[in-house]
């Protein structure tokens, strides 16, 4: 399974340690369709062992709260960006298609250096 993510949402926790989930971001694809989401952990023994996809075939992903910057930089500054599960290994995956070696992804800042 394989959805094309064209927005998304935070939504960050503040205090209540208790409470496992420390953020959540939910992937919408094309129209508006809300596809799945990443739940962000602040204990990484709180992480449920497998992915999950729901016969609407929504799906959550479990990661630990230290990737939370990752992910949310990939939704930024990549495009395309995909939610992909493998229904084999009860796993979902953030992935982009291949890119060149090298390629930059800043863009013209307007500046003169001359070296």
């Amino acid at each position: 399974m394989k959805y094309e993510i064209t927005h998304y949402q935070v939504i960050q926790y503040a205090g209540g340690r208790k409470y496992p989930i420390s953020a959540v971001i939910n992937l919408y694809g094309k129209a508006d369709a809300h596809v799945g989401k990443f739940k962000f952990y602040r204990k990484r023994d709180q992480l449920p062992d497998k992915d999950s996809k729901a016969s609407s075939g929504f799906v959550t992903c479990h990661l630990g709260s230290e990737q939370f910057i990752e992910i949310v930089d990939i939704l930024r500054n990549e495009k395309p960006v995909y939610l992909l599960y493998s229904d084999e290994h009860s796993l979902g995956t953030i992935a982009t298609d291949a890119e060149s070696v090298g390629e930059e992804e800043i863009t013209d800042m307007g500046f003169d250096i001359d070296l």
